[in-house]
């Protein structure tokens, strides 16, 4: 399950899939951003993701990222999970998986 997966107790996973178009909108700006502290606040191990909320569930950028590989996947089934971790061009993949939660 998703819980293991991330690492999350069940409240926590209940409030990513909650919260998820609000972290979507939250994090979109710092998907084309250079600025590497921004982002990694984003996937930082913490009690919780401290830009967001106490509530919020911890790295948060790798439970939004993992959406976004999820819906390339299922829009994309020709290429394997190899070659997707192969490939370098990340805004191209983000545009490709047309994320939109």
């Amino acid at each position: 399950p998703d819980s293991l997966r991330f690492y999350y107790t069940t409240s926590q996973m209940q409030w990513a899939n909650r919260y998820e178009q609000n972290i979507y909108k939250e994090l979109l700006p710092h998907f084309y951003s250079d600025d590497f502290k921004a982002q990694r606040d984003y996937l930082t191990e913490k009690p919780y993701t401290t830009q967001i909320s106490p509530e919020s569930a911890p790295r948060i950028g790798a439970f939004l990222g993992a959406r976004i590989v999820e819906n390339y996947m299922r829009r994309h089934p020709e290429v394997s999970l190899e070659t997707l971790s192969e490939m370098t061009d990340y805004t191209s993949i983000f545009k490709a998986a047309k994320y939109k939660p």
